[in-house]
């Protein structure tokens, strides 16, 4: 499921920008793939209720569980990550 929001200023043009939603009942059946707790959507992402890992969303509504592509709130990393940059 789609919905339009309001048209964002880019460079001196505007462009419709749209924020893909995802259906309630596919929301209420997600999990941390970590905390295997409860999500929330939040904006353009799926956050963790217990970690706070924020997870994208991509066109098409299509949630992307994967640790790898998480955010991890207030800037953490995850363990992936860390194990990468050594």
């Amino acid at each position: 499921m789609r919905n339009s929001l309001c048209t964002a200023a880019c460079g001196g043009r505007k462009r419709l920008r749209e924020v893909n939603m995802i259906d309630e009942k596919l929301l209420a059946i997600l999990a941390c793939p970590v905390c295997k707790t409860d999500v929330k959507l939040e904006d353009d992402r799926i956050v963790c209720v217990k970690c706070g890992r924020r997870y994208p969303i991509r066109e098409g509504g299509i949630p992307v569980m994967l640790v790898d592509e998480a955010e991890m709130p207030s800037g953490e990393q995850t363990e992936t990550n860390q194990q990468g940059d050594r």
